[in-house]
């Protein structure tokens, strides 16, 4: 993972600011479920390091110590004002702001040994004028802390690179020289090289699977449903993860317990896969479906 060649953030003690990571891609690609398993793995790392105490030590004012933060993260869940993002931030550590909720944040980083921050949906930042500049601002501050900072959105790079005003191609030139990009696709199925990778994530997802009709290490949906996956799916992780989720709940509530093509076609996925599933389904069942056409 591209996230593992950067060094661990040291608040306050980092000669050369970090690299912002940036996942972002067409929506469905599994954005958010990367930077969960990115956030959930770091926790667990920090919660390690302050066991065996090589974590920095805690703030303490004599009266009492500020509770630690290794770890921060926000959901964005509509269009932010200029404010609003480092507001979030600062009710997710419970860290009283005012007018300026940026600068309360600072204080909160050095407080509660805050270490990483992560945002996702940071396409609902308007970067084209004033609150693009706070943003921005922002997080260069928090990077000169040595806070490692790592953002999820759609679409990021088109965003940026359809500047209407100065201060996008400002914004576009900020990001391009302090952010590291790690751009996802949904997964294609039409060389050699992308069906192994196919085949490799269903392997992954199967070895998770705990159903009492699939013996263990049978290869159900790397093998017998792989080709079908891809169809239904068009190789969308969001829509993967629908429509196995789905197939496995549906397999458990029954007397064989096991994935069947007739369970995978009851559960439903998201709308952008779902308009012409049948008809593609159709035309595999058929012999003539080309995994090489562009179907999305």
């Amino acid at each position: 993972m591209q996230y593992r060649t950067v060094r661990s953030p040291q608040p306050r003690r980092t000669a050369d600011p970090i690299p912002i990571t940036l996942v972002t891609g067409p929506p469905g690609t599994g954005k958010t479920k990367l930077m969960r398993r990115i956030a959930a793995e770091t926790m667990c790392h920090a919660a390690w390091d302050a066991r065996i105490g090589i974590s920095a030590p805690l703030h303490d004012d004599g009266l009492f110590a500020a509770p630690r933060r290794d770890v921060v993260v926000v959901d964005l869940p509509k269009k932010q004002a200029e404010q609003q993002l480092f507001a979030l931030l600062c009710q997710q550590v419970g860290a009283p702001f005012d007018k300026d909720a940026r600068a309360a944040f600072g204080r909160a980083v050095d407080r509660h040994r805050i270490r990483w921050v992560f945002v996702d949906e940071i396409q609902f930042i308007n970067f084209d004028g004033q609150t693009g500049k706070y943003v921005h601002d922002g997080f260069k501050s928090l990077q000169n802390m040595g806070v490692r900072v790592v953002l999820a959105g759609h679409d990021m790079r088109q965003q940026l690179a359809a500047q209407r005003s100065g201060a996008r191609e400002a914004a576009r030139v900020q990001s391009e020289a302090r952010w590291m990009l790690i751009e996802l696709e949904p997964y294609r199925r039409s060389t050699k090289t992308e069906m192994a990778e196919w085949r490799k994530l269903l392997q992954r997802i199967e070895q998770r699977i705990r159903l009492s009709g699939h013996k263990p290490g049978e290869a159900v949906l790397s093998e017998e449903f792989e080709e079908y996956l891809w169809v239904a799916t068009l190789g969308y992780m969001s829509h993967v993860s629908t429509l196995v989720s789905g197939a496995v709940n549906v397999a458990a509530a029954t007397a064989d317990q096991r994935i069947t093509r007739k369970i995978l076609d009851m559960v439903a996925v998201e709308k952008r896969a779902q308009d012409g599933r049948a008809q593609r389904l159709q035309l595999w069942d058929a012999g003539r479906f080309s995994f090489r056409q562009s179907w999305r």
